[in-house]
């Protein structure tokens, strides 16, 4: 494969351990599996937003490393969307509570994480669609967004 190819010419010719990968090939989830099996690299490096757009992001930071700035933001996570409150959460479910009831879904709300899990298992079980919003969005071209139908 020309990915493993290209990999295997550049390692040798430049000695780093550590590869960062971005752009469209950094999507191929299959051949990331392989990289540190087929190729010298002891460490990879996939960034969430790694589609063509993704490339943008290593250039700026050549760019910003090249002018002599201080390295300062490590991305180490996908979660820089935006986060909802209890309160926010609660309007949105209100004003929408006709919406909610005309399609026949219901909100359960649960303080018990335990509860939650085990109410949730049942329900996959039983064959029940389940729409499941935690966190911060997620940010990249295959994230869900912190948010899952299950």
């Amino acid at each position: 494969m020309a990915f493993f190819n290209l990999l295997n010419t550049l390692q040798p010719r430049h000695g780093l351990k550590r590869l960062c990968l971005a752009g469209g090939c950094a999507m191929n989830s299959v051949a990331n599996g392989k990289v540190r099996r087929q190729t010298a690299y002891e460490e990879v490096y996939i960034q969430s937003a790694a589609g063509d757009a993704g490339g943008a992001i290593g250039a700026a930071y050549a760019a910003w490393h090249a002018s002599g700035a201080p390295r300062g933001f490590v991305m180490d996570h996908a979660y820089w969307g935006p986060a909802y409150g209890e309160g926010e959460i609660a309007e949105l479910l209100e004003t929408s509570k006709q919406e909610i009831d005309d399609a026949g879904c219901t909100v359960t709300r649960f303080d018990d994480e335990a509860a939650l899990c085990a109410h949730t298992a049942d329900a996959i079980a039983a064959g029940t669609v389940i729409g499941w919003f935690q966190g911060r969005l997620e940010w990249g071209p295959r994230a869900p967004g912190n948010r899952s139908s299950l």
